[in-house]
């Protein structure tokens, strides 16, 4: 299991230095979750496609 670690004295401190407003940061966190969360999915599909030698993705992607 990937384990992950925020510290929000790091990220406020991070955000007083670039002048980033509450409204900035809750856009940074939603792309940063949706980018990760796309990722993954990226990673899975291609893991599993290996592991079960489909030659088309198509198919794959119709089962998740």
């Amino acid at each position: 299991m990937i384990g992950l670690n925020i510290d929000g004295a790091e990220i406020q401190r991070l955000a007083d230095e670039f002048g980033a407003s509450r409204k900035d940061l809750q856009r940074a966190h939603s792309r940063a979750i949706r980018r990760t969360a796309t990722t993954v999915a990226k990673e899975v599909r291609q893991g599993l496609r290996s592991e079960l030698e489909l030659r088309n993705l198509k198919i794959l992607r119709r089962r998740l």
